[in-house]
């Protein structure tokens, strides 16, 4: 399954996938004590939504703040977004 619901925190943000819409949310702060283990959950769900070659994605992003590590962290979605791309299937990103 490659829905997927994080509740916002005070550090992080919330997150939804629904996989049946093709919808990526991620609205709130982004500043987790560790940043890589928080966002591995999403990108082991988007690489299974991926691996289904859906036709496309559309990512809305609204973060009121995000720290350094954070900002890394989104690079490596905005680069796997990419790479999806590359491969046929429609990413429209709302930032």
């Amino acid at each position: 399954m490659t829905d997927l619901k994080i509740e916002a925190t005070s550090r992080t943000p919330l997150i939804q996938l629904s996989g049946a819409k093709g919808r990526l949310h991620i609205s709130g702060e982004s500043y987790p004590e560790d940043v890589q283990r928080f966002y591995a959950t999403l990108t082991e769900h988007l690489a299974l939504y991926f691996a289904a070659k859906p036709a496309h994605l559309n990512v809305e992003i609204k973060l009121t703040y995000f720290n350094s590590s954070s900002a890394r962290a989104l690079m490596d979605l905005l680069d796997l977004l990419e790479e999806a791309a590359q491969k046929d299937i429609t990413i429209s990103v709302s930032w």
